[in-house]
């Protein structure tokens, strides 16, 4: 009962600690906390959902894992113009605070799925192993060694990308939120932006 409430506050935790810093940025004080947090889950969500619908229009192919950046790169800006109003918030500022925000969903939300995919599999993998090892027919038993299998490498997971998040996910959206605010100029914005050399 408690292992998703570690997976998501553990996910969570290095993310948001990293928001407060880019909040504290934001010298102009123009967005509410709410709206952080909110950008922040439905950017998250969204740049989610974006990157996936690329990844399928995209073939590894030559460049294998490397294409991971741009897609999601390019996911996370699409999310920041589908979440954020442009012409509301016109400071450069304002676009690194959203881009970080943006970031924070997705590097957790990401690190929560894995966190939840490479638990299943150890488990999984656990239990069986138990079953084999220990000649046994009682699944409960086989089941809760598989879980004990399981937690060390759901907990590596959140704690390896919680230390990789602020100088990756974070970082990079941020950066990007920036340059897209430095085009949008308080203007509402228009697909031609991102052909901005400024962009």
């Amino acid at each position: 009962n408690l292992l998703p409430g570690l997976m998501m506050i553990g996910s969570f935790a290095v993310p948001i600690s990293t928001l407060v810093l880019f909040i504290e940025l934001n010298a102009r004080k123009n967005i509410s906390l709410y709206i952080v947090l909110r950008l922040a889950m439905l950017g998250g969500v969204a740049s989610l959902l974006f990157s996936l619908l690329l990844f399928k229009f995209f073939d590894y192919g030559l460049l294998g894992a490397s294409i991971a950046g741009p897609i999601e790169e390019t996911g996370k800006v699409l999310a920041m113009v589908a979440v954020a109003r442009a012409a509301k918030y016109k400071y450069k500022l304002n676009g690194l605070l959203i881009g970080a925000a943006v970031g924070v969903g997705f590097a957790a939300f990401e690190s929560a799925g894995y966190a939840l995919s490479y638990f299943l599999t150890e488990v999984v993998q656990g239990t069986i192993k138990f079953m084999i090892n220990t000649y046994t027919r009682n699944l409960d038993l086989a089941q809760f060694a598989g879980t004990l299998h399981g937690v060390p490498t759901m907990l590596n997971i959140i704690i390896v990308r919680g230390i990789l998040s602020p100088m990756g996910h974070i970082v990079w959206s941020a950066i990007a939120g920036c340059a897209l605010w430095r085009v949008i100029k308080g203007r509402n914005f228009s697909w031609s932006m991102l052909c901005d050399v400024n962009f």
